[in-house]
């Protein structure tokens, strides 16, 4: 399921520009399949959920396209995602510690989990029923 369209990516978000509607179509699909990663398939529907969290939800789906567009596209952001080092004259630059990759394995735009934080919808711990 994608949870945005162009018109608001275009218009409310105000994304970087895509020009191709079918490719708009791809990226969205591919962010929303990431946000339904992080926040463990709870999204149903989209319609069910409140206004503050569809609001959210639909930010972070953005945030994910747009990162896809300024990295390069798709392909481009998954390839990067087995980069570990790269050297270039005397620079270097080595990927150390966790990063948010290892939740979807994928690369993640970095305001997507700070959307996401305050929906409650990337809990991951165990629910309590109460009343037996």
């Amino acid at each position: 399921m994608t949870y945005v369209d162009k018109d608001y990516y275009d218009n409310v978000y105000l994304g970087a520009k895509i020009i191709d509607d079918d490719e708009f179509e791809r990226l969205a699909k591919r962010a929303s399949e990431v946000v339904d990663q992080l926040t463990h398939y709870r999204i149903k529907n989209l319609d069910d959920l409140v206004e503050p969290i569809r609001e959210r939800v639909k930010q972070a789906v953005c945030a994910q396209i747009e990162f896809y567009v300024l990295n390069g596209g798709y392909e481009a952001t998954m390839q990067q995602s087995d980069l570990q080092s790269v050297s270039i004259g005397s620079f270097s630059y080595a990927q150390s510690g966790s990063t948010s990759e290892s939740l979807t394995n994928a690369p993640i735009g970095k305001n997507v989990l700070g959307y996401l934080s305050q929906t409650g919808l990337l809990y991951s711990g165990i629910g309590v029923r109460h009343g037996y």
